[in-house]
């Protein structure tokens, strides 16, 4: 007997409820987003809390990402150059190929390790620092303690 058939004899009237038309069983909890919605919180309290394991975690998932590109790239090139298309044909298709594979492995890198959970875990550093000034990454706190640049007159017209 199949797992639906296992889940079908086994479920109670409220578990059957949740059984999609498809014979998928429905978490509703994943279909509002609850779960990416957690998920998203763990990340971003990583990046503050630990910054360090964060950055070699994101890099890692990035390693991972350019190598699936690469495979991406190789499999259909080869595949190509088999069906007998010829070599700057074959780069072109394989090129696209891999553009796609980039753009759906970014995207669940973006989700899984965004990008701006970086800055988080760059400022909680920088507010640690002894200068007592919260800023940004990138000194942008030594701006602060600048005098405001004079204001310049205008050029007299000829």
């Amino acid at each position: 007997m199949s797992a639906l058939g296992e889940l079908l004899k086994k479920a109670s009237s409220t578990e059957l409820a949740y059984v999609s038309t498809l014979g998928h069983a429905v978490d509703p909890i994943r279909e509002l987003g609850l779960h990416l919605e957690q998920k998203q919180y763990n990340t971003r309290l990583q990046a503050l809390m630990a910054p360090d394991d964060y950055a070699r975690e994101r890099g890692a998932a990035f390693d991972v990402m350019v190598d699936e590109v690469q495979k991406s790239y190789t499999a259909a090139y080869d595949g190509f150059i088999k069906a007998g298309l010829p070599t700057h044909m074959a780069k072109q298709y394989a090129l696209a190929a891999a553009n796609n594979e980039k753009q759906v492995r970014r995207q669940v890198l973006e989700t899984q390790y965004p990008t701006n959970a970086n800055l988080i875990g760059d400022m909680s550093i920088v507010n640690k620092s002894s200068t007592g000034v919260m800023s940004m990454p990138g000194n942008m706190g030594g701006r602060a303690l600048r005098r405001p640049a004079k204001r310049r007159k205008p050029a007299k017209r000829r």
